[in-house]
């Protein structure tokens, strides 16, 4: 069960950590592709880097959009994986001491 003197769950939660983050990465880049659609050439937010305000922009151009559940799902799910896995990291170190 250990590897590397770390339990198998840590690599699992890290990397469901790790595909909740990129599925909320491809959810913000729906929904940065679609701002861009209302917005004018000048205007228009870059690929990536586009920040924290992402949803709000979404809504207000899109306000019955369902886009911003499944986002702030995956983020939370990520934040959730990657705390566990830390919490279960330490726990077996502390216990190999």
């Amino acid at each position: 069960m250990d590897m590397i003197g770390h339990p198998a769950s840590v690599l699992i939660l890290a990397l469901l950590g790790g595909g909740f983050a990129f599925a909320a990465t491809m959810i913000a880049m729906a929904m940065v592709d679609q701002i861009n659609e209302k917005l004018p050439a000048e205007k228009r937010l870059p690929p990536l880097g586009w920040g924290i305000g992402i949803t709000k922009q979404h809504r207000k151009f899109y306000p019955d959009s369902k886009l911003a559940i499944p986002f702030y799902l995956c983020v939370s799910c990520n934040y959730i994986c990657f705390i566990a896995a830390f919490w279960i990291w330490a726990a077996a170190r502390h216990a190999g001491r």
